[in-house]
């Protein structure tokens, strides 16, 4: 800036100080409140303030600052911002006493962007977006200035109104003099009007301003916008729909119901509570059956190299087994297996015949020589393996008839003679005898060779009488004789 302090030079500036250029026709310096607008500046580096007006004389008209204007660059780079405790916007600015011959430029930037800058005069400078550019820089066809260099008025807009007004440069040439157009700075009111859809979940209120809506409905809402006007919204608001569930579900016992994160084993009703994926309760219950395990015991008879099919598993051998089928309701039934096995039977018949004799055995007549051997079924529907040997007696006076003499009294006196009851003969092989008393009941019984009765009942000599008797006799030909009849027991 070219200050120049000559006396006449001042005089004229103070003749001049209140006579503004035709744009701007009063200009302020903060703090001021204009139009209810209050009006605060902060700053940074080389920013200080000139006591008196001044004015840059350009071809086209004068550019007037007021005293005490804010006096940016002087010693080098600066920043200033002015604050509004509301929305404004174009606001014209009165810049002077820039310089001719040294670089200024002024940045301006505004907390809702960068602002667009028009001039309605300037001598000595150029807008490059939102940059003034003042000094060597310029364009050569400006006009100059006829005394206290170059300046302008100029109009800072923005698409939307701001609050906070800022300027940076690096200053120059005894920097330049800056001041705000007070009939610039008035009340931006417009009012807004919005319209919206929210979606919420029952329960979950939603709010705007002071306000909370919980019901789904249509809601017209009164808000101060940002240009410190009215903003009427229109909030239509809707549930999403809210999910309960029921499930019912059976499972095995040991198995495992899993429902999300977590698993269930055991019988009841369960309540869950989910996220949807529109964010709202999910509500699902869950009544759940556990089958138990069920277990069952059998038991089965086989016999000796017989298998038993069961469930499609094939069982040899004695023992305990368990099998796992599927009962009617589709669970585990454990079956408890018992396998009893029968050993084979074997037996063997021995038998000794004379010459042509023939031999009968179970329905069968055998009359050669010789082993036959034969499977039967026992009792036990199991094999029995018979083995039937038919030999010739070794000597050939056994195939001869016994001969033998049934007595018809004996005296047990323990004399020597007669003492007691027995069968005297030859070729016997077997005697079988029975004594009886007169009531039937059985006094004396044996199987044997030499069998005899000493008259003795359970260790008592019998009384004197008749008795009587049975007897089977089996000769050495296996010829078989029975014989009854009465024996007189005398003392």
């Amino acid at each position: 800036m070219r200050l120049k302090l000559f006396i006449f030079l001042l005089l004229f500036v103070q003749i001049k100080s209140f006579e503004l250029s035709a744009q701007c026709n009063n200009s302020v310096v903060p703090p001021t409140t204009i139009n209810n607008i209050y009006i605060t500046h902060n700053y940074s580096g080389s920013v200080t303030f000139y006591t008196t007006a001044f004015i840059s004389n350009c071809a086209t008209g004068n550019v007037t600052t007021p005293p005490n204007s804010v006096w940016l660059g002087r010693n080098g780079s600066f920043s200033y911002t002015l604050n509004f405790n509301t929305n404004v916007n174009n606001l014209v600015i009165a810049i002077s006493a820039t310089g001719n011959s040294v670089n200024e430029n002024f940045v301006f930037t505004t907390n809702r962007g960068n602002p667009n800058i028009t001039s309605s005069f300037n001598c000595l400078t150029m807008i490059v977006g939102n940059e003034i550019i003042s000094g060597s820089q310029t364009n050569p066809g400006a006009s100059g200035s006829s005394g206290g260099g170059g300046g302008g008025i100029f109009t800072i807009s923005n698409n939307i109104p701001f609050n906070k007004l800022t300027i940076t440069g690096n200053g120059g040439q005894n920097g330049s003099l800056l001041a705000l157009c007070s009939s610039s700075i008035i009340l931006v009111n417009k009012s807004s009007f919005f319209s919206q859809t929210i979606y919420r979940c029952p329960n979950s209120p939603f709010a705007i301003g002071n306000k909370s809506h919980t019901v789904p409905g249509r809601y017209i809402d009164t808000l101060v916008n940002y240009l410190n006007a009215d903003s009427i919204v229109t909030t239509t608001l809707i549930h999403h729909p809210s999910y309960q569930q029921t499930i019912s579900s059976t499972i095995c016992e040991g198995d495992t119901f899993k429902m999300g994160s977590k698993k269930y084993t055991e019988s009841g009703v369960y309540v869950n509570n989910y996220v949807s994926r529109l964010g709202c309760d999910s509500i699902v219950t869950l009544n759940l059956n556990v089958n138990v395990k069920t277990e069952k015991n059998i038991e089965f008879t086989i016999c000796d190299g017989d298998t038993l099919l069961l469930n499609n598993k094939v069982y040899s051998k004695e023992g305990l087994f368990q099998d796992t089928l599927v009962n009617f309701r589709a669970c585990d039934s454990l079956l408890n297996i018992t396998i009893n096995q029968i050993e084979k039977s074997y037996y063997t018949y021995n038998y000794f015949i004379c010459p042509e004799d023939t031999i009968i055995h179970n329905n069968q007549i055998f009359t050669e020589i010789g082993e036959t051997i034969e499977i039967l079924k026992s009792y036990r529907n199991c094999d029995s393996i018979v083995s039937i040997k038919v030999q010739l007696l070794p000597k050939l006076n056994e195939c001869k008839d016994a001969t033998f003499f049934i007595p018809t009294a004996f005296s047990p006196n323990n004399d020597g003679h007669n003492d007691v009851f027995k069968i005297e003969g030859e070729h016997i092989k077997e005697i079988e005898m029975m004594i009886f008393n007169r009531w039937g009941e059985i006094l004396f019984q044996k199987t044997d060779q030499s069998a005899q009765w000493d008259g003795y009942y359970q260790q008592d000599i019998c009384q004197d009488g008749l008795y009587f008797y049975q007897v089977k006799i089996k000769a050495n030909n296996l010829k078989i004789y029975y014989k009854n009849g009465t024996i007189h027991l005398i003392k």
